[in-house]
């Protein structure tokens, strides 16, 4: 920096713009040496698999901050509250406050986080979910509306999906809140939101001197988001094989799904580490069910996996640890009333079939990600009862089906088999659906009526159907 006057100015919208003036031969020899090897070895967070290091140079960082600053637009007075061993915490907690001439506070502890934001005057906050969802459930536990500092102005928020009704919180008290989309390998920022430019679920157009694309798109436009750039590391560090498995020629194989917009903006619709593949081939994306059932009531964290296999019939299922404040059975009903309705607007393969409580928060990297296949085979290993919710209409069909086929129906849950479990035959079943269109006005398609395998499948038409009623 000393060497370079670093510009700053607007963003141009040219991919090529230098990060300084032009200066003179001699400058760029000395840019070039000094910008040669890596500078930073940092450790992703492990959230998927081992923590590999990442070969970072000060060509990578450098672009990358400043290429950040242009889009971030920070205020003068910046609190950081994310850990310098992670990038997003070096970068947009540190070099990009520093490069854009503010003032940095470092917050020294979770608990004092409240404190150290009215103490600091803080105007910008680069921070984590969580530590969103902490601030506005502390916010609300007063009582008397948002109690967040008035000085806080704007929130970079990074590093996992933020929830639907936590953005609108802050949005609501006039906090913007910038969503954006990085890793280690491109030296943070990928993508973000711009001020006042916010398009839906998207995290924004990709900032200067980063090249985004995506790889072999399905009919929808989905597919694996690839980065090249400036910002792309060198390789991970011993490990000159994971390093070539990495790359798809220069650019850079996220692992990530999405998409690109009409106007250039990134959309995340899931991790290829982690999609739910099923023996018949059918995908589901869990980053999608959890972030809907993330913004139900009473969650406060939330995993999604598939349980069964190996001879055992194969299902969506849920962890969840419920808002510790909330009363433990109401919390229990309320958020497995809401998602059987949310299943009622799914597809069948995609329906969460099977949720689990537990009673402490999911083991989580350094910047609050669940790591997600401990935690799932965790699940598995102890085998507990899934739960489901008590309705009126289970019952109800729980005793035509009992008519049917002999079985109690205090014996008969949403996930039994009609076939199987319950032994119906072709007969029995189709006398069965015809009873359920009579007694609740409901219409069955014949593709959807070939579909229908347990009880859930249809109390959830039913409910769909009034739904649209």
């Amino acid at each position: 920096l000393a060497l370079f006057p670093v510009d700053i100015r607007p963003e141009t919208g040219d991919e090529t713009c230098p990060l300084s003036s032009p200066g003179t031969p001699s400058d760029a020899a000395a840019l070039t040496a000094l910008y040669k090897g890596a500078s930073v070895v940092i450790y992703t967070s492990g959230t998927t698999s081992r923590p590999k290091g990442v070969l970072l140079t000060q060509r990578n960082l450098l672009s990358n901050a400043v290429s950040s600053a242009k889009a971030l637009h920070y205020h003068s007075r910046v609190l950081s509250v994310l850990p310098m061993y992670h990038i997003y915490g070096m970068v947009c907690g540190m070099l990009v406050p520093l490069i854009s001439g503010c003032t940095v506070f470092l917050n020294d502890d979770s608990r004092s986080l409240m404190y150290n934001l009215r103490y600091s005057g803080a105007e910008t906050m680069p921070a984590v979910p969580a530590i969103l969802k902490m601030l506005r459930d502390s916010a609300a536990d007063t009582g008397s509306g948002l109690s967040l500092p008035g000085s806080l102005r704007q929130i970079i928020c990074g590093s996992a999906a933020l929830p639907a009704d936590v953005y609108d919180f802050y949005n609501r008290s006039g906090i913007c809140v910038q969503i954006g989309y990085g890793m280690s390998e491109c030296a943070c920022v990928i993508s973000v939101n711009r001020i006042g430019a916010r398009k839906g679920n998207t995290v924004g157009p990709a900032i200067d001197r980063c090249i985004v694309r995506i790889k072999d798109p399905d009919p929808g436009g989905r597919g694996e988001i690839q980065i090249a750039g400036d910002t792309v590391m060198q390789g991970y560090l011993n490990a000159p094989d994971l390093t070539e498995q990495a790359f798809d020629g220069r650019f850079f194989r996220s692992g990530d799904i999405g998409y690109l917009d009409e106007d250039g903006h990134l959309a995340i619709t899931g991790r290829s580490k982690n999609l739910l593949v099923m023996s018949n081939g059918k995908k589901v994306v869990p980053e999608e069910l959890e972030s809907c059932i993330g913004g139900m009531p009473h969650v406060r964290e939330v995993l999604v996996f598939l349980s069964g296999g190996n001879g055992e019939r194969e299902t969506v299922a849920a962890e969840i640890y419920p808002d510790p404040g909330a009363d433990p059975e109401q919390a229990r009903l309320d958020v497995l009333d809401a998602i059987d309705r949310m299943n009622g607007n799914l597809p069948i393969y995609k329906r969460v079939l099977k949720v689990f409580f537990r009673d402490t928060e999911f083991e989580k990297t350094s910047t609050r990600k669940i790591i997600r296949k401990p935690a799932a085979a965790a699940v598995l290993e102890k085998a507990p009862q899934p739960e489901s919710a008590p309705r009126a209409v289970t019952r109800q069909i729980a005793e035509l089906i009992a008519r049917l086929s002999g079985v109690p129906a205090e014996e008969i849950t949403p996930d039994s088999e009609l076939f199987t479990d319950l032994g119906l035959d072709s007969l029995y079943y189709t006398t069965l659906i015809n009873e359920v269109c009579e007694r609740y006005g409901v219409t069955v398609p014949e593709e959807t009526f070939r579909s229908i395998r347990t009880v859930r499948d249809i109390t959830s038409l039913i409910r769909a159907e009034k739904a649209t009623a």
